[in-house]
């Protein structure tokens, strides 16, 4: 499974499941947009859907739009918490 983080020209942090890569876009799937929450114990880091009326199948995002993505791996503990919410399997 080929997860990939993007930070896209609005701002917005994605975490997603990479289906095609062209030239030019991406397609993606269970997209999920990062978000910081404020808790009694602290900051925490909050996944919810990109596009809550398309919360599930494929979605274009066009390269150009894109301003920065990780080179290497991410984090286990992320890809973690990205599986967990959008399959609900506990890893």
């Amino acid at each position: 499974m080929n997860v990939k983080l993007l930070m896209l020209s609005t701002g917005q942090e994605v975490i997603a499941r990479l289906e095609k890569e062209s030239e030019l876009a991406y397609v993606l799937s269970d997209v999920m947009v990062l978000s910081i929450v404020q808790t009694q114990g602290g900051p925490q880091v909050s996944m919810f859907p990109w596009m809550l009326g398309f919360p599930k199948g494929e979605i274009e995002v066009k390269k150009i739009d894109i301003v920065g993505k990780p080179l290497g791996e991410l984090p286990k503990d992320l890809v973690d918490s990205y599986l967990r919410n959008t399959t609900g399997i506990v890893l």
